[in-house]
């Protein structure tokens, strides 16, 4: 799956379980948390670098290519 594939379907389905996802930071680490393992480690420290979904969105696609 691709990781803009990845991102509608994690969009869609976080609308439904709002207690999991109840701040920026928790829907950051549920993202990454459901990337491949590569992505996983390069994009770790996004978590910890106040940074919101978009940017984060952003950076594991560019680093995807």
């Amino acid at each position: 799956m691709t990781v803009t594939a990845y991102e509608a379907r994690f969009h869609a389905l976080s609308r439904y379980p709002t207690q999991l996802v109840t701040t920026e930071e928790k829907r950051i680490r549920l993202f990454i948390r459901g990337l491949n393992s590569e992505l996983q480690v390069l994009s770790v420290h996004m978590t910890c670098a106040g940074r919101n979904f978009n940017e984060v969105t952003y950076y594991v696609k560019k680093v995807r290519g």
